[in-house]
């Protein structure tokens, strides 16, 4: 056994529900250890670890968002390119196509930069005519959905997990804003400042969720310009807003501000304070719905406001940059879709580094910001003047009219049931039941009731405060599980003064596209308590399996600690939360919610519902201040090895520097300077890969700038000559290779029937 140290070993488990009857009768389903994806793997540990070098809490950040962004780094890719009709690809050609021509115009001088505002800077008749057209381009022959279809699959393999992330939106949001204006010209896409929001003490009440602006965020979209919305699978658009994630605050944008280079905002080096594109995760996720997954987020218009509002902080970045034009993260995860000159496929002539200049930017559109000073009003319905702060601040919706209280309230979560982009159907999902142990918050210190000590009240703790374990007898135990004051300063936990909070149960396909979640309420008062939870997942088939990631995170964002039931030791030890869940009889899972509650709770006769012993996954809520995966031990497989870590690209044009040199002979007293070539950096030709074997016993052999080469031990790898050295790549995902003869990565099966058809035409 192993445990997660420096350096790291990382191995998860996979938990097969292969049940087993045991001599009393119980229920159980052994475990076995294996391997899951290793993009996953590594990617929740490079979290952990970078925070651990730099000595730093996880307070600081959410954890759910940290591992969102790793869990979507592992699925997003595996969605399917959504293929057009012959209308929308010309469409879409046509589209591009004039866009390509406002950007020639916009460079020369010949049209002034549009105006992009946030949305409640809009007057009412500039609302109306935005919330028009976006309407008319969904009625439109599904123009809309064409667009949003660029966002999955192939065409979007630089829009996540990497600088190209900037460019590739950037390019997305003109093509939607283009796209507008064929229904009214003078249409300017809007931004959401979701700091606005975050400023509120409930967000849910902001003025943005009212019918006169985006609709309601709590379940199915039934008012507002977007109401009844039908998404290509055939649902209603959907929201679930405040449920995960975090808003963007001011303290967040000013992080990123202060920093100089672009790496230091982007994936894979940003730290998460100051990472841009992770805090579009966040707001993603708090959004929820469609909002909450990559592949289906630009089906919610309110997707393009947000990334319009990213993009204008990037904007303000790169005016601040060092040198805005040139610099690029050279060193970035192995996916060739995020090199500066790789080609963005939403545009197909347009490579990403060409972004970084004003061409795409403060030539075609400027950001207007709020005002940063205000006295009375701020000239608009949607803001008000704060007096005692003089900045403008959004409104709210009316107490009568707001769809939910506080905290933990009476809404519900609405999940999709949608499975593998077809079929949205509640039947074809199973349920688990699981426990939930929840602790109590370590600075939580509201609950009014205190002991009383005649003949004097005692009004410093309440009657459940950990203090008493101290105070009262020998209850060390107590005390080590229940830790006063620790970690008091995390900022993501929603209404932390409340009796009652929320944990969070959800679960993400490994093997099928598809996610639930579901929150259970919890006694924020006691010490510890528990509640039984039932979390969905694909219902399986004989044969097939289903795996899925489970989790519970409580309503701070933190991830709370997996259990698992081993038959063979009789007990629950630590477990990854990763089941498989096979369809064999009997069964300790749920086809219906009905037969879960079966599995949860026997129904005897004497008309006391008793818990049973048949769960298999529980979790442990205990608010602890370190990275999950740190502390868990895991046992490894030496037949199937551990990975080398990413290969990070480094495409820095390499440069000589001269050196002079002095040498004396004995047979003369001329001094002679010969001179000798340097080459700066570590050298990637040495790399023991048949491709990388081009060098010299002096160095790599040169070669021509821009230049690209196939590696011949790897179809899906190519090499880009930067300066005057080869730098190693790899077409993403693995159903493309290199096509040499466009110098591009192309489809498989496309480069292998040309290639064939070629062949028999000579």
């Amino acid at each position: 056994m192993t445990t997660l140290s420096s350096p790291c070993r990382f191995l998860m488990m996979i938990l097969y529900m292969v049940l087993y009857v045991d001599p009393g009768g119980r229920v159980y389903a052994t475990v076995s250890e294996g391997y899951v994806d290793w993009d996953y793997i590594l990617c929740v540990e490079d979290e952990g670890m970078r925070m651990v070098s730099k000595n730093q809490e996880f307070v600081n950040y959410n954890e759910e968002v940290l591992e969102y962004a790793c869990v979507e780094k592992f699925l997003y890719p595996k969605a399917d390119t959504i293929q057009l009709n012959v209308l929308q690809q010309s469409w879409l050609d046509s589209l591009i196509s004039r866009t390509e021509t406002d950007i020639d115009l916009a460079a020369s001088g010949q049209v002034q930069p549009r105006e992009r505002k946030e949305y409640r800077m809009l007057s009412t008749g500039e609302r109306e005519d935005f919330n028009n057209a976006v309407n008319q381009l969904k009625r439109d022959r599904n123009k809309y959905d064409a667009l949003a279809s660029l966002h999955v699959g192939s065409r979007a393999l630089s829009a996540h997990r990497g600088p190209g992330f900037f460019t590739w939106h950037r390019l997305f949001l003109l093509l939607f804003e283009n796209a507008l204006k064929e229904y009214n010209s003078i249409v300017v896409l809007p931004y959401w400042d979701p700091t606005l929001d975050s400023a509120l003490e409930d967000p849910k009440t902001s003025i943005m969720w009212d019918a006169s602006h985006m609709g309601n965020g709590n379940g199915f979209v039934t008012t507002g310009p977007f109401s009844q919305w039908t998404n290509q699978d055939g649902r209603t658009l959907t929201r679930n807003i405040g449920e995960s994630g975090r808003l963007i605050r001011p303290g967040d944008v000013d992080k990123v501000l202060s920093k100089r280079n672009f790496g230091q905002i982007s994936f894979p080096n940003a730290d998460p304070e100051a990472n841009l594109e992770l805090h579009s995760y966040g707001v993603q996720m708090w959004v929820g719905g469609d909002m909450g997954r990559l592949a289906t987020a630009a089906n919610d218009p309110l997707y393009f406001l947000l990334h319009a509002y990213i993009d204008c902080v990037w904007e303000k970045f790169r005016q601040n940059q060092t040198n805005p034009e040139t610099d690029w993260p050279w060193q970035f995860e192995g996916n060739a879709a995020h090199s500066y000159n790789a080609f963005l496929l939403i545009m197909p002539n347009i490579r990403s580094g060409d972004v970084r200049s004003d061409r795409y930017g403060a030539n075609i559109y400027t950001c207007v910001d709020l005002p940063s000073y205000c006295s009375g009003t701020c000239d608009s319905t949607s803001l008000r003047c704060d007096i005692s702060t003089s900045t403008c601040q959004t409104m709210e919706i009316p107490v009568a009219q707001r769809f939910d209280a506080p905290c933990v309230g009476t809404s519900g979560y609405q999940n999709s049931y949608c499975l593998d982009g077809n079929s949205c159907n509640e039947a074809e999902w199973a349920y688990i039941p699981t426990e939930i142990v929840y602790s109590r918050p370590p600075d939580y210190s509201t609950y009014n009731s205190y002991p009383l000590y005649s003949p004097s009240w005692v009004l410093r703790n309440d009657i459940y405060s950990p203090i008493r374990f101290r105070s009262q007898g020998d209850y060390k135990t107590l005390e080590r599980e229940y830790p006063i004051n620790r970690n008091p300063n995390y900022v993501d936990c929603k209404c932390k003064e409340s009796d009652d909070g929320r944990a969070y149960l959800q679960s993400f396909g490994l093997n099928y596209m598809g996610s639930y979640r579901e929150y259970v309420p919890v006694d924020r008062r006691l010490p510890a308590s528990s509640v039984v939870g039932y979390v969905a997942v694909k219902r399986p088939t004989v044969g097939q399996s289903t795996r899925s990631l489970i989790r519970v995170y409580d309503d701070c964002g933190r991830i709370c600690t997996a259990v698992c039931f081993s038959s063979d030791l009789n007990e629950y030890t630590n477990c990854s939360g990763i089941v498989d869940v096979a369809s064999n009889e009997p069964l300790n899972y749920g086809n219906t919610f009905e037969d879960a509650l079966y599995i949860a709770w026997n129904y005897g006769t004497d008309n006391l519902p008793k818990q049973t012993d048949r769960l298999f996954l529980k979790f442990y809520c205990n608010y602890r201040a370190d990275w999950p995966f740190m502390s868990i031990e895991f046992s490894e497989d030496p037949a199937i090895p551990r990975p080398d870590p990413p290969e990070h690209q480094d495409e820095r044009p390499r440069t000589t520097t001269t050196t002079t040199v002095a040498t004396t002979t004995t047979t003369t007293t001329t001094t002679t300077t010969p001179t000798t070539t340097v080459l700066i950096e570590p050298l990637y030709c040495f790399n023991s890969s048949e491709c990388y074997k081009d060098y010299e016993p002096t160095g790599c052999i040169p070669c021509v700038h821009e230049t690209f080469s196939p590696c011949f031990d790897d179809e899906s790898r190519f090499r880009q000559c930067t300066g005057t050295v080869w730098v190693p790549m790899r077409c993403y995902p693995s159903y493309l290779v290199w096509d040499q003869k466009y110098s591009i990565c192309n489809w498989r099966t496309w480069v292998m029937y040309r290639d064939l058809w070629g062949r028999r035409k000579r």
